[in-house]
C-alpha cells in the first residue's frame, strides 16, 4: 500500500467518514471498515484504529483542501512493506474487502487527481481577473455533501454531483444554522454538535471573464 510522504495526522480532517482497519476490543478481530472522524476524535468505542488508509485521507483533502492534496500528491509515496505485511496478516475477508475496495479506489483517485490539477490550474489563470472575493458560509453533511437549491426545492449532493446545481449559501454562521434548521425537514441544533452536519466558511469569487 503507498504511504504518501508527506501526510501527516493533521491531515485526517474532523466530520469525515475515513476507510480504516480497526481491532476489536472484545475478539482481537481486525475488519476493514469505515468509521466517522469527529471533533473528539473517533467515533467508535468498540475498537482501536490499526491504521486510516492514506489514498482515503487524499480522497476527502481533494474535496475540502484541494491545494493540500495537490501538494502531498506531489511530494511522492512509497510502498510500505510494513503496511503491506500488516495488511497480510488479516482475515481473507478483510483482504478481499480491501482490494476490491483498493481496485475502485486506484480509478477514482485518478479522477480526483485531475480534479485536483485542474483546480489549480485555473486557480493560477485566475489570479489577474479576480474583480471581487467575499466570504459564504455552506452547509454541509458528514459524508461530504453540500446543501444545495433555491426556492425550497433543497436537496444534499455530493462535489463530484454538483454540476451547475445552486449551492445555497449564507452571509454568516449563524444565520446558515438557523436557516438551515428551519429548512431542513427533521434537522435538529444537535445535529451540529454531533457533526452530523457542519457549517464551512467558503470563498465566492467573480472574475473578470474574456468570454
Amino acid at each position: 500500500m503507498k504511504k504518501y510522504n508527506l501526510l501527516t495526522e493533521n491531515d485526517i480532517l474532523p466530520n469525515h467518514m475515513y476507510f480504516v482497519l480497526a481491532r476489536s476490543l472484545s475478539d482481537g478481530e481486525v475488519t476493514f471498515t469505515t468509521l466517522f472522524y469527529g471533533d473528539k476524535g473517533w467515533h467508535n468505542k468498540n475498537s482501536e484504529i490499526v491504521c486510516v488508509l492514506d489514498e482515503d485521507v487524499i480522497s476527502v483533502l481533494t474535496t475540502q483542501k484541494p491545494g493540500r492534496a495537490l501538494e502531498i500528491i506531489e511530494g511522492g509515496f512509497i510502498e510500505d512493506e510494513q503496511y503491506n505485511d500488516l495488511i497480510q496478516n488479516y482475515s481473507s475477508s478483510t483482504q478481499l474487502k480491501l482490494q476490491k475496495w483498493c481496485k475502485k479506489y486506484k480509478k477514482e483517485m485518478g479522477k480526483r487527481t485531475e480534479q485536483v490539477n485542474g483546480l489549480s490550474l485555473a486557480a493560477a489563470e485566475a489570479q489577474d481577473k479576480i474583480m471581487l472575493k467575499r466570504a459564504r458560509y455552506i452547509v454541509m453533511r458528514n459524508d461530504g455533501a453540500v446543501f444545495c437549491g433555491l426556492a425550497r426545492s433543497y436537496q444534499f449532493k455530493l462535489m463530484d454531483d454538483l454540476g451547475d446545481t445552486a449551492i445555497k449559501t449564507y452571509l454568516s454562521d449563524k444565520k446558515a444554522k438557523s436557516s438551515f434548521l428551519s429548512s431542513w425537514e427533521n434537522a435538529e441544533s444537535e445535529d451540529f454538535d454531533t457533526g452530523k452536519y457542519r457549517v464551512m466558511k467558503v470563498y465566492e469569487v467573480l472574475v473578470n471573464g474574456t468570454d
